[in-house]
């Protein structure tokens, strides 16, 4: 309670602005890091598959130009997304069409001939294959399977 005529003092103050995330889709993962780190918010990458273009940020969380609230931002980098194929069957099939198969994927094979039989590496027919039929394999360009075909 107050005194009528008493004086009153009063401190008003504002509070300042709230931090703006930065907008860091499609950067590079260290400039982000950097970017973040000068604004001091705290940061966490992490690796996603997807179909974008491997090394990029994709995403974050806050939102860009929404206002941080203390928790680590957290960046969402693309990873080359490598599916696992089911590998096919080449047994009884002929050598021409699993070697032109394998060199349209650019996979490598190694042909080995039952019996000693001669003849040029595209001719008879798959009697056994590795890896076996049905393998679930995940296919890298730089570390390509070894594949073994024994032809007859």
């Amino acid at each position: 309670m107050i005194r009528p005529n008493q004086a009153i003092y009063l401190v008003i103050s504002n509070q300042p602005p709230p931090l703006l995330m930065p907008n860091l889709v499609n950067t590079q993962p260290e400039l982000a890091k950097q970017a973040l780190n000068s604004l001091n918010i705290r940061s966490k990458l992490i690796q996603v598959p997807s179909a974008y273009p491997e090394g990029h940020t994709i995403g974050q969380t806050p939102l860009p130009h929404a206002p941080t609230d203390g928790e680590p931002a957290i960046i969402y980098c693309a990873q080359k997304s490598r599916k696992p194929i089911l590998w096919p069957d080449f047994v009884q099939q002929p050598a021409d069409e699993a070697l032109a198969f394998l060199a349209y994927h650019q996979i490598p094979a190694q042909i080995t001939r039952k019996n000693g039989r001669s003849g040029g590496p595209a001719s008879g027919t798959i009697v056994d294959q590795r890896p076996l039929a049905g393998s679930l394999l995940e296919i890298d360009p730089k570390h390509p399977p070894m594949v073994q075909l024994e032809v007859a």
